[in-house]
């Protein structure tokens, strides 16, 4: 997914923006205009434009991506399932997630002056950058020879939420040999749904608590570790049923496999692959409030957790990697 090109401070496409609706409260801005000129790159700038169907004629997104400043665009939904046809090519994260909530250009294989419009999904480099960096304990970017699978057979997984994002995330905890991954949602038919879009991974639906206690028990009979956990809902009070069983189920899996317990004491290691933790990660990928209620549920029980949020765009759109301390400064940003 790689920038063809390093950027430079004069080029003339320097011109991005996230489109959805609404999209008024959007921190992408705020964060992308502040990392531009930190990495030298000061006429470089990112909005915030509304748009409500790229199926309407002259939309503004549609208007966007045909001048010659676009550098790249952002998506919300429902505007991330609508991109999967409108743009030129889709990338392997964009076709395994099905929705686009990125999209930059290419020169083309054939022709250097003609340009394809890529469509990709950046919310699953953003999940295994994070838990990767945690399992690891450094910053990222990870250097190359950095493991970044598990052990196959040794550890799974569990997610929150049925959406493009819960996606992402089963895709990347996929491709760290996590396995089964459990899916807690409050939507049986959307957990359905989920499930079936992935035959080749082993998904598991949690719908009580009773259903946890076995799946978390059969876990340890089989000597398989569950190191991490992703959420991608809303930190909204709960008022459904469906919505207060999701937290019910979610802190019994944080309980059943905290990392306060005594098989939890020493890292256990494989040659060449990432070392079970200590504790279990858990990622939250709203970052609004910074603590949601399910990472201190997750905290509680021993759990360490993260915000879910990376800077993965700007190497995609400028090919420049981000050093740490410039990741530092954008990630407090987000805590304000």
């Amino acid at each position: 997914m790689a920038s063809a090109t390093v950027a430079r401070p004069g080029d003339e496409r320097n011109s991005l923006a996230i489109y959805g609706y609404p999209v008024a409260q959007s921190v992408s801005p705020k964060i992308f205009n502040h990392l531009f000129p930190l990495l030298g790159l000061p006429r470089h700038t990112y909005g915030a434009v509304e748009c409500r169907s790229l199926d309407e004629p002259g939309n503004a997104w549609e208007e966007a991506i045909k001048r010659a400043d676009c550098l790249g665009t952002c998506l919300t939904m429902p505007l991330k399932l609508q991109a999967l046809r409108k743009v030129d090519e889709l990338t392997p994260e964009a076709r395994a997630t099905g929705c686009v909530n990125t999209t930059f250009f290419r020169p083309s294989p054939t022709s250097s002056s003609t340009l394809v419009h890529v469509g990709t999904n950046t919310d699953a480099a953003a999940v295994s950058n994070v838990l990767l960096s945690s399992f690891l304990g450094v910053s990222s970017p990870l250097l190359a020879s950095a493991p970044r699978q598990f052990q196959p057979g040794n550890a799974g997984a569990f997610v929150v939420g049925g959406g493009g994002a819960t996606r992402a995330a089963i895709y990347a905890l996929s491709r760290l040999n996590l396995s089964p991954i459990f899916i807690v949602n409050r939507d049986p038919s959307e957990t359905e749904r989920v499930v079936q879009s992935f035959p080749d991974i082993d998904l598991r639906p949690l719908t009580t608590i009773e259903q946890a206690r076995r799946e978390m028990e059969d876990l340890r009979k089989r000597g398989v570790r569950l190191v991490c956990g992703v959420s991608a809902i809303p930190c909204e009070p709960p008022t459904s049923e469906g919505e207060k069983r999701v937290y019910e189920v979610a802190n019994e899996v944080f309980a059943l496999a905290g990392g306060k317990g005594p098989e939890m004491e020493r890292m256990e290691r494989h040659e060449g692959c990432l070392p079970l933790p200590m504790k279990p990660a858990f990622v939250d990928m709203v970052y609004k409030p910074p603590m949601t209620t399910l990472r201190i549920l997750a905290e509680e029980r021993g759990w360490t957790t993260v915000c879910g949020t990376e800077v993965v765009l700007c190497k995609l759109w400028t090919g420049i990697d981000v050093p740490s301390e410039v990741r530092d400064s954008a990630r407090a940003l987000l805590a304000e």
